[in-house]
């Protein structure tokens, strides 16, 4: 049976320590994610409000499943005041609780961009785990991103090999992050939504 959870993180890691029982977190090593895999692999890329969350089990691990208000639209099919279900690894069921490093966490209060796919269920889960999560900060009146500081160990893809280009090599190994991380959410839809569009043009 699904509960629905009354406070999100970054709350999460008090509430678990006042259920009767939680599973420690294992280490998390993730494969780093390329910014063009990003493009490849998101359906949608917007800026969300979480409204409310419900854990159950499965397949004997804790799931999330946090509801969100799109606020903003970088990129995708969708739009603004429709809501999304997506769906992560880890919460708090009954006297229970699981925290899994390298898994987005959401919190009502804080606005958060995060890069999206789709799976068969009709849910949405976040691409590369956290590190498909930006927080969303506004300074000097602009509302800029910052990457997830939770996302665990990240491994680093061997270089590609032959004589690419330096705008070639950039375009292919380039982290998500460094093309992401500080830039505003009006520089995002120029940028990466345009992106986007190109290369799900044909899709």
């Amino acid at each position: 049976m699904m509960r629905t959870l009354a406070r999100f993180a970054p709350c999460v890691t008090a509430a678990l320590a006042a259920v009767l029982a939680v599973q420690p977190a294992r280490a998390s090593v993730s494969l780093l994610l390329r910014y063009v895999e990003l493009i490849d692999a998101t359906r949608v890329a917007v800026v969300i409000s979480p409204v409310r969350a419900e854990s159950h089990w499965e397949n004997g691990r804790i799931y999330t499943s946090t509801v969100a208000r799109v606020d903003k639209v970088i990129a995708g099919r969708v739009e603004v005041g429709n809501e999304v279900t997506i769906r992560s690894l880890g919460g708090i069921v009954g006297d229970m609780g699981q925290s899994v490093e390298g898994e987005p966490a959401f919190d009502r209060d804080r606005p958060a961009l995060v890069f999206l796919t789709l799976i068969p269920d009709g849910r949405y889960t976040v691409i590369g785990r956290a590190q498909g999560q930006y927080a969303v900060e506004h300074k000097l009146g602009l509302a800029r991103v910052r990457a997830s500081r939770q996302t665990g160990t990240l491994l680093k893809r061997a270089a590609p090999i032959g004589p690419l280009s330096s705008e070639v090599l950039d375009k292919v190994g380039a982290p998500a992050f460094e093309k992401i991380e500080g830039k505003s959410l009006d520089e995002l839809r120029a940028t990466f939504g345009s992106e986007w569009k190109r290369a799900h043009a044909e899709k």
